[in-house]
């Protein structure tokens, strides 16, 4: 999770708050037995990478085709063609499935790919690689190859294809690297700008008004002061507004903002009339309502799919999730387990300011983020 100064704010954000469009092109494609790809990450944590998923387009029928994958370290802004710890993992080609997880694949040593063993023990605030290539060939060629998938949000992380020399595009790599540790780092991201396939859409059904917010919390008391939210409008819904409660407890209520001041598809921020000094270790939830009538005039919330298995990883911890539900008492509402993380911002007055202490101190919630732009 991190953190973005928007005045006297603190923007907390999950993942899937700050993803961007997901893409494979020719610039991540590999479609020669001589070429390879590669996504850059920094390291944020010293425990040495046991294994490694990547999220992978495959076109045609690269049955035959071996890939290899592993950790290189960088040099001058490239892979530098050694694979750390003379750890790699080979993986088979697919049959025309496209976008597809691989699955954790498990280094193994080198010269016989008979034993787990892994990287080494990395440098903090260093770039790595995680690499593939090609170890047999079989069909591959023009009609059958496959792209790494990626997302452009930080241009502090890369991606690269080699086709003789290394070329390099701003963007993150969709991989994952599971550590020595237990611990999971990387982008997660499966898909953005996604809508629920089972939340109610947000509009008062026969009385019954139908919600989408956030369920988060905080290991230290915090002051709300409102949220972005980056919203679906379908045709021409009614007001929009944000409740906050602390359990099943309402603390606050925002103005109703006109529909004709929210903008379809983009981030729309709604903010309380005052900030709303919220308990520690309490589940808190920001909800979004409408108080228009017809579900053809609705509102829903977008958000980025993730494998089900690396959101707690990714997310800021299990209470961070996407909640939808009916009537005053979040508490009751579904909770995604689907791998959902809604596009839902929290605004977090940054109470070290106010006390003229140094400001951004000790509201960040920590998590295990060991990749550059996810810390």
């Amino acid at each position: 999770m991190g953190t973005v100064y928007v005045g006297n704010v603190i923007r907390l954000a999950s993942t899937g708050a700050r993803a961007n469009a997901v893409a494979s092109s020719t610039a991540s494609r590999v479609d020669a037995s001589t070429e390879r790809v590669a996504a850059s990450f920094v390291a944020g944590l010293t425990s040495a990478i046991a294994s490694v998923d990547l999220h992978l387009n495959f076109v045609g029928n690269s049955g035959d085709v071996t890939f290899r994958v592993g950790i290189q370290a960088d040099s001058a802004g490239a892979p530098d063609g050694t694979y750390l710890g003379s750890a790699d993992a080979l993986f088979a080609g697919q049959n025309n499935t496209g976008a597809v997880w691989i699955g954790l694949q498990t280094l193994m040593d080198a010269a016989g790919h008979t034993t787990p063993t892994n990287t080494g023990a990395l440098t903090i605030g260093k770039k790595y690689w995680v690499v593939v290539d090609v170890t047999t060939a079989g069909s591959i060629g023009a009609a059958i190859y496959i792209e790494l998938f990626r997302d452009t949000v930080f241009s502090e992380t890369y991606f690269a294809l080699y086709t003789g020399t290394w070329t390099k595009t701003a963007g993150a790599g969709t991989v994952i690297v599971k550590h020595a540790d237990n611990s999971i780092t990387g982008w997660p991201l499966t898909a953005s700008g996604q809508l629920h396939d089972a939340a109610l859409d947000i509009y008062v059904n026969t009385g019954v008004s139908q919600r989408q917010g956030l369920r988060f919390k905080s290991g230290a008391p915090v002051m709300i002061v409102g949220l972005d939210v980056l919203q679906n409008s379908t045709n021409t819904p009614g007001n929009l507004t944000a409740k906050l409660y602390e359990g099943a407890t309402q603390k606050a209520a925002s103005p109703a903002i006109p529909v004709g001041e929210i903008i379809d598809s983009n981030w729309t921020r709604i903010l309380f009339t005052t900030p709303v000094l919220c308990a520690a270790d309490t589940n808190l939830y920001l909800i979004i309502e409408q108080d228009g009538t017809s579900d053809s005039n609705d509102y829903d919330v977008y958000g980025t799919t993730y494998p089900v298995a690396y959101v707690a990883a990714m997310e800021p911890g299990a209470d961070w999730r996407f909640v939808y539900g009916t009537g005053a008492d979040p508490t009751t509402y579904t909770v995604d387990s689907s791998g959902f993380s809604p596009r839902i911002v929290p605004l977090i007055a940054d109470m070290a300011a106010d006390f003229d202490q140094a400001a951004g101190g000790g509201l960040t919630l920590p998590k295990r983020y060991g990749m550059a732009g996810v810390a």
